[in-house]
């Protein structure tokens, strides 16, 4: 299983970790799913850990989390388009779930709504008001024959 690659200047985070919250959104991340881009900004943050600059009093969990949710529009382009490859020629839907807890506006107003792929109506997870806030995750489907539409995974 892979996970964010980063060196020894975690194990003080990690051991900061009292909460679990960094160990769960480790958990969370999909597996074999890898995003390079957040790395300068978690070598940023480990640089800052050591150097003092970045104290160990709950602020340091709170900027690993936002760089490790920041990666979260990634990870759900991604899965839309390998669900897209994978239905070639089906009418692709996509709705949020909201998670318990998300009360930003576009994240209610999209609760449980199937939208085509590629609406605008549809705001992608991490370019919602909330931004690296969101917790919520997507569902997806296809159009049948009757109009209706058949759910088939979440993300």
């Amino acid at each position: 299983m892979i996970k964010v690659i980063w060196g020894e200047y975690w194990d003080p985070l990690l051991a900061a970790d009292h909460d679990g919250l960094l160990h769960h959104h480790l958990v969370c991340t999909a597996c074999g799913h890898i995003d390079h881009a957040p790395n300068d900004a978690f070598d940023a943050l480990a640089a800052d850990i050591e150097s003092g600059k970045q104290p160990l009093d709950g602020r340091a969990m709170r900027r690993a989390e936002m760089y490790m949710q920041a990666s979260r529009s990634t990870f759900y382009a991604q899965k839309q388009a390998d669900y897209s490859g994978r239905h070639p020629s089906a009418q692709l839907m996509v709705r949020s779930i909201r998670a318990k807890g998300d009360s930003c506006k576009d994240c209610i107003e999209l609760d449980h709504k199937w939208l085509p792929f590629g609406s605008a109506e549809y705001i992608p997870i991490g370019q919602r008001q909330c931004v690296t806030s969101c917790r919520c995750s997507e569902s997806y489907g296809y159009m049948d024959m009757d109009g209706q539409i058949v759910e088939t995974t979440q993300a």
